[in-house]
C-alpha cells in the first residue's frame, strides 16, 4: 500500500480490494490511514474498548471505511456466514446493543 499524506475513503477502499491479503505493514498504513481519516479513530477505539484484540480492530477498520461483507471475508479469507459471526461476536465483545454494527462504528466518535 502506498503511502499518502491525505487519502480518501474510496481511495483506500479501492487500494485494499486490490490485494488479496494483508500483511502486518499493510494493516498498520490502514491503520495510520483511517487514523488521518477520521481524527485519530483506532486511538479513542482502544482507549474506549480495550478488551479488543489487534484481529477485531482490523475488522472494525474495514467495516468503518464502508467495504461490504462480502469484501472483508475475501480479505480475511473466510466465508462470509463467518463473517457475520465474527460481528455478531464483536458485538458482544463490545458489549454494545444495536441494529447495525456498521451504523454504529459509523457514529461512533463524531
Amino acid at each position: 500500500m502506498e503511502i499518502k499524506k491525505r487519502i480518501t475513503e474510496r481511495e483506500l477502499q479501492d487500494e485494499l480490494l486490490s490485494l488479496k491479503d494483508l500483511n502486518v505493514a499493510e494493516w498498520k498504513m490502514l491503520e495510520y490511514s483511517v487514523n488521518l481519516l477520521q481524527e485519530n479513530f483506532v486511538t479513542k477505539l482502544r482507549e474506549e474498548f480495550p478488551v479488543l484484540s489487534k484481529d477485531d480492530i482490523h475488522i472494525i477498520l474495514l467495516i468503518r471505511i464502508n467495504m461490504e461483507n462480502i469484501e472483508i471475508a475475501r480479505l480475511l479469507h473466510i466465508l462470509p456466514k463467518s463473517f457475520r459471526m465474527r460481528r455478531y461476536r464483536l458485538k458482544k465483545k463490545m458489549r454494545i446493543n444495536c441494529n447495525s454494527l456498521s451504523e454504529f462504528l459509523k457514529d461512533l466518535f463524531r
